[in-house]
């Protein structure tokens, strides 16, 4: 590995903000800053040497938008997988992107961890788009896209496309939407409940303690049940900011409590007849009202699984109008054999017992067989008759 002197030569010749750090767990020390880090934060590059990077943040580049956890995750990233790593946040028009390498020891361990900022200016939406083709030219990471809600744009996209692939089942392509919200919003805990019956049961949830899934599963929708129960019952969004204290969980408080579950908000997703077929919760693990971002990510998220849940019972019925008409056609196959043989053969015997009995000579056939056999064939016709009567009526 070349010295840190060679190292910070190159550095400080490069455009943007950057940062040197060396590991002292648990903190992360200040080496070098270039000139144009120094710059941005206005400070004299020597002041910060030999600082915990994390003791007065967010500075300099870092600014709001940019949480001190997304920059400690990038550098443990680093540190742990010797990796490079790479994320991206959007604010109005701008792009803020953070590129973090790990510098390597002759023994292959991380000596260093350099950490560069770049502030792009895009003019709209579709060169953000393109931007985040760049960064991820293989397949778009959602969870790096600039922007919340971009990042959502992104994850609907390839979910509405996951739908629509034949062989994927309805609960991959929901465990896929419900893990990525996750992962834009890590704080979040998602969960889809089906509807039916007037109960609500346990369906999609990646990250909600099991034993909590199965106290709330099966239970009947009300006012007074949860933020679910009350939102399939009313047909309307729930918030619940403390579920302590809230009414509507007076008797299942016991069971989210337990499983260190604080808030819920709970939305639900009804079909074009306006019956709720299931709700789409966010658990949080602290008593919090939702922001604007939140808000929009439950719309968004109700809207999108409204499209998916009826495309899919919409295919659904499709399949099972297909059964149908095919039992009927099978059904009609049936019947027309019926008719031209089970019905011809008992009727062509009768023709030919009438035009034997007929012409037939005094003491060949004696007469009382011929009706006998008339009587039998007759019989025969008549079930083959009701037969064919009771599978129309099918």
């Amino acid at each position: 590995m070349p010295s840190l002197d060679q190292i910070v030569y190159f550095f400080n010749l490069q455009p943007n903000p950057g940062i040197i750090l060396k590991y002292e767990a648990p903190k992360f020390i200040v080496v070098h800053l270039n000139p144009v880090f120094a710059k941005a934060m206005n400070v004299v590059p020597g002041e910060l040497l030999g600082e915990d990077f994390f003791k007065e943040f967010p500075i300099g580049p870092y600014n709001v938008l940019i949480s001190a956890k997304e920059v400690r995750d990038a550098l443990e990233y680093a540190l742990n997988f010797k990796e490079p790593h790479q994320f991206t946040k959007q604010k109005d028009n701008r792009i803020y992107k953070i590129d973090t390498y790990p510098l390597l020891d002759d023994h292959g361990e991380v000596e260093y961890i350099v950490q560069n900022s770049e502030e792009i200016l895009v003019k709209g939406i579709d060169e953000i788009h393109t931007l985040v083709q760049k960064y991820h030219p293989e397949s778009v990471d959602y969870s790096s896209v600039p922007g919340t809600l971009i990042g959502q744009e992104f994850l609907e996209r390839r979910v509405l496309a996951l739908n629509s692939t034949a062989g994927v089942l309805i609960d991959e392509v929901l465990s896929n939407y419900v893990e990525g919200i996750e992962r834009l919003f890590p704080d979040m805990h998602c969960s889809i409940m089906k509807v039916k019956n007037q109960h609500i049961y346990s369906w999609i949830s990646s990250s909600l303690p099991e034993a909590y899934l199965t106290q709330i599963d099966g239970v009947e929708i009300g006012d007074k049940v949860g933020s679910c129960g009350a939102a399939a019952f009313l047909k309307q969004r729930i918030i619940v900011r403390d579920i302590q204290s809230d009414l509507r969980w007076k008797g299942y408080k016991q069971y989210a409590l337990a499983s260190n579950l604080r808030a819920c908000w709970s939305h639900p997703i009804l079909n074009s007849s306006d019956e709720v077929i299931a709700t789409f919760a966010i658990y949080y693990r602290e008593v919090r009202e939702p922001n604007y971002d939140e808000l929009m990510v439950v719309e968004r998220a109700s809207s999108i699984l409204k499209i998916i849940l009826e495309s899919r019972q919409r295919e659904e019925d499709l399949s099972d109008a297909a059964i149908v008409i095919e039992h009927h056609h099978l059904k009609a196959r049936d019947i027309a054999w019926s008719q031209t043989h089970l019905l011809r053969a008992p009727l062509a015997r009768i023709l030919g017992l009438v035009k034997l009995l007929g012409h037939m000579d005094k003491g060949v056939v004696e007469e009382r067989q011929i009706i006998s056999y008339l009587e039998d064939s007759a019989i025969e016709l008549d079930m083959v008759i009701k037969d064919i009567i009771d599978k129309s009526k099918e």
